[in-house]
């Protein structure tokens, strides 16, 4: 994969003189015209910025800010990379703890498998000190991650290896954890499927109780 700082070039020959505009204004979700190609390399260039920040690579985002060279733009661009990031930075703090106590870090991922994602246990969401998170915030947010993961792996009906990757790439716990996350997928896979078809089912229910 090509760097950061190799897309924006690329995309700044593609959009032109007037690169920052475009780009701000896709940023911003506004109406701009752009071709597939253009749209392609904006694309190219949000997905490198996300892999350098998972992996830290802080002096090639620190080129792509000096290439910007814009305060506003580049502040539109964290954002917009922050709200896609959200799922890696709810798993911080377990990939934290995976770092130097796999165990204890694969126990606190069956816990909230077992009373957040399979079942539902409405105590858990008081008990975030216990999982070793700063606060109930922080810990919702890892809750409502783990969940979202498993739901979209049940979706896609992803292959085994797949959603290894797919839990990886998306949060960058040890292969450890996210082996013992997909076996739990995995032995779960028709329950939590049903479990989606009826959260499905139920949301339609609602839309067409409120039309």
């Amino acid at each position: 994969m090509n760097t950061s700082i190799d897309n924006l070039k690329a995309l700044i020959e593609g959009l032109g003189e007037d690169w920052k505009t475009k780009l701000d204004a896709y940023l911003k979700n506004e109406n701009v015209e752009l071709d597939r190609k253009c749209k392609d390399g904006i694309e190219d260039f949000l997905q490198s910025c996300m892999e350098e920040i998972k992996d830290n690579k802080v002096s090639h985002l620190q080129k792509v800010e000096k290439k910007i060279d814009n305060d506003l733009l580049y502040n539109n661009l964290k954002k917009y990379l922050d709200d896609l990031l959200w799922t890696f930075y709810a798993f911080a703090p377990l990939r934290v703890l995976g770092a130097v106590n796999s165990k204890e870090a694969c126990e606190i991922m069956e816990q909230v498998f077992d009373c957040a994602v399979l079942r539902y246990h409405p105590n858990i969401m008081q008990e975030y000190e216990k999982y070793h998170f700063d606060n109930g915030n922080a810990f919702v947010d890892f809750l409502n991650a783990q969940d979202g993961l498993c739901s979209y792996m049940i979706e896609k009906n992803m292959h085994y290896d797949v959603m290894i990757n797919f839990v990886y790439m998306q949060t960058r716990l040890p292969k450890e954890l996210c082996k013992r996350l997909v076996d739990m997928v995995d032995k779960s896979f028709n329950e939590l499927r049903m479990n989606y078809i009826i959260g499905k089912l139920n949301s339609l229910s609602e839309f067409m109780d409120r039309s």
